[in-house]
């Protein structure tokens, strides 16, 4: 009720009278008899007590808290891809986005790693025991990458065998030590009868906010460093500002 209350305040109801609004709708976050979070609706109609001169306001109130929580699952299952469970693409870039402007807001010193990752010989894994296996490893490079990183980092794939992670609030002097132990991680090998197929991954990093302040700028400088990773060898990774 007080939520409501302030913002029908809020929604200065004579000024939207006398511009000829005469209903609104608000979503609110309240709270049930139990003390458990629920979605209502209030519906607002505005009317005039022509006695009193006085914008009036008449209420109905719905529970919606069902509806929404299949809105915010579509919303979820759309964000994500479809094989392995992170972030797809455009979420995760929408998500980095809005995290680094937040920062970028709050003026902090905090250090944020932007790292691509790309498997080493995954076409070959592919083309030897077929897509199944090459699912099966994408699949288990994405459990990797979550117990890898903490829950509250941003990791997506970007599409194929490339992945994103935004690493929050790591010390510059820490990248090399967390990035060497994650590639080390990722080195698996594959087996049907006689025949084994060994992939890796190799790394671009880019850190926030000194080579960029957006997920574009540091896409295309951690791109530059797994490039130049990748002519280097495998199994390895390079900083941009240390190429």
């Amino acid at each position: 009720k007080n939520y409501v209350d302030e913002n029908l305040r809020l929604l200065k109801l004579r000024d939207n009278y006398e511009k000829g609004i005469l209903s609104l709708e608000l979503e609110y976050q309240g709270y049930d008899d139990d003390k458990n979070a629920i979605w209502r609706e209030c519906s607002v109609h505005l009317t005039q007590d022509w006695e009193s001169g006085h914008a009036m306001a008449y209420l109905v109130i719905k529970n919606i808290d069902a509806d929404k929580q299949k809105e915010f699952l579509l919303l979820e299952k759309a964000s994500r891809d479809y094989l392995t469970g992170l972030y797809n693409r455009g979420a995760g870039q929408e998500r980095i986005d809005q995290f680094l402007q937040e920062q970028a807001a709050s003026e902090n010193e905090h250090t944020h790693v932007f790292l691509i990752l790309d498997l080493d010989d995954f076409k070959n894994l592919n083309d030897t025991f077929g897509h199944q296996m090459g699912d099966r490893a994408l699949q288990e490079v994405a459990d990797i990458l979550r117990s890898h990183f903490r829950e509250y980092d941003i990791i997506c794939r970007l599409a194929g065998d490339e992945f994103v992670v935004l690493i929050k609030n790591l010390p510059y002097d820490v990248i090399r030590k967390n990035t060497g132990i994650l590639l080390r991680k990722l080195h698996l090998q594959y087996q049907r009868g006689q025949q084994t197929v060994s992939i890796s991954a190799s790394a671009g990093v880019a850190v926030w906010p000194v080579h960029g302040t957006n997920f574009r700028e540091l896409y295309e400088k951690a791109d530059k460093a797994l490039y130049d990773a990748k002519e280097k060898g495998k199994k390895t990774y390079e900083i941009y500002n240390e190429i």
